[in-house]
């Protein structure tokens, strides 16, 4: 899966899990129920969507196949 692609699913699925988050926190907020699970399952999906997040950034990133890093391949100039 080449970088692009994987970035648009990453920030898809994050956005999801905010929304779903919201849902969640609106449901505890506004419902009447007794336990808190809801709470618990928003937390889980912020955290996760926070996480996505990281890993869209600071994922691997694809290489050239050269193997000279941020130089490429350019010699150094003698004075």
């Amino acid at each position: 899966m080449d970088r692009q692609q994987r970035n648009k699913l990453l920030g898809i699925a994050s956005g999801e899990l905010l929304v779903a988050a919201g849902i969640f926190l609106a449901v505890a907020i506004a419902g009447k129920t007794e336990s808190s699970w809801q709470l618990g399952a928003a937390i889980v999906c912020v955290l996760l969507a926070g996480i996505f997040q990281v890993v869209r950034r600071l994922g691997p990133q694809e290489s050239s196949g050269k193997g000279q890093g941020k130089r490429n391949g350019k010699k150094k100039r003698k004075r």
